[in-house]
C-alpha cells in the first residue's frame, strides 16, 4: 500500500477538477502542493468520452469559459496557433470542441500536471481526523483540503422501466449496436446533441420529453 501526503487533493480529474488544479497554480499555488486522482487513465479522459459519444462539435459556453482563469486565454491560443474563424460559432463566439480540447492539453502540460496526476484509481473512503484520509483502490493519501469534484455524469442514474436489455444510458461504457430506431428519453443539451447525431446518420429518431425544448 501507497502511502503519501498532499496539501491540497483534488477527486476528479475532469473538467471541473482540471480547472481548479489549473486556478490553483495560476494564482501562485505551488504545483507540489496539489494532487489530482481519477478513476481514467489521464485528465478529462471522460469528458473527452462523452463529448465523443454524443458527437458535439461546439461547447454551449461562450469563449471566454475554459479551464485556465485568465478569460482570454482561448482567443489568445486561438490566434497564437491560426484557428479560423469556424472554431468559433456564432454570435456567442462558442467554441470547437476540437480547439478547446487543444487548448486544455496545452494548458495542462505547460503547467506540469500530469506529473501531480493519479490515475486508475477509483477513491473507496474519505475520512477526516486532524487531515483527511483517502483511501484508494492502491494507496493511502492525507490531505489538509479535499475537494471532491466528480461531476453529476459520474453517477448515472437509470429509472426501473429502462432495466430491459434495449435500454441503455447514453454515456454507459458497454458497447452495444446501435439501431436504425432509437427513441431518446431526456430533452436536455446531452439528449439533443445525440438524437441530431443519430439524424446525422440517417437514423429514425423518437425525442421523448416532459417539458417543453
Amino acid at each position: 500500500m501507497i502511502s503519501s501526503h498532499t496539501r491540497l487533493l483534488i477527486i476528479g480529474g475532469g473538467i471541473h477538477g482540471t480547472t481548479l488544479a489549473v486556478s490553483y497554480l495560476e494564482q501562485g499555488g505551488a504545483l507540489d502542493d496539489v494532487l489530482i486522482i481519477d478513476a481514467d487513465e489521464r485528465l478529462l479522459d471522460n469528458w473527452k468520452r462523452q463529448t465523443s459519444t454524443i458527437e458535439m462539435t461546439h461547447l454551449r459556453s461562450t469563449r471566454v469559459h475554459h479551464v485556465s482563469s485568465n478569460p482570454h486565454a482561448l482567443k489568445q491560443f486561438a490566434s497564437r496557433h491560426d484557428y479560423g474563424s469556424h472554431h468559433f460559432k456564432d454570435r456567442f463566439g462558442r467554441p470547437s470542441l476540437a480547439m478547446f480540447n487543444d487548448h486544455c492539453e496545452q494548458t495542462i502540460e505547460a503547467l506540469g500536471l500530469p506529473a501531480r496526476f493519479i490515475g486508475n484509481e477509483a477513491v473507496e473512503s474519505i475520512e477526516r481526523h486532524e487531515t483527511f484520509v483517502i483511501q484508494t483502490t492502491n494507496r493511502r493519501i492525507t490531505a489538509d483540503t479535499v475537494i471532491v469534484s466528480t461531476g453529476q455524469s459520474n453517477t448515472m442514474h437509470v429509472p426501473e422501466w429502462a432495466t430491459l436489455s434495449t435500454c441503455r444510458h447514453v454515456f454507459s461504457k458497454s458497447e452495444s449496436e446501435e439501431q436504425e430506431n432509437v427513441t431518446v428519453v431526456g430533452g436536455g443539451i446531452t439528449a439533443l446533441h445525440y438524437a441530431i447525431a443519430r439524424v446525422n446518420k440517417g437514423h429514425h429518431v423518437t425525442l421523448v420529453t416532459k417539458r417543453p425544448l
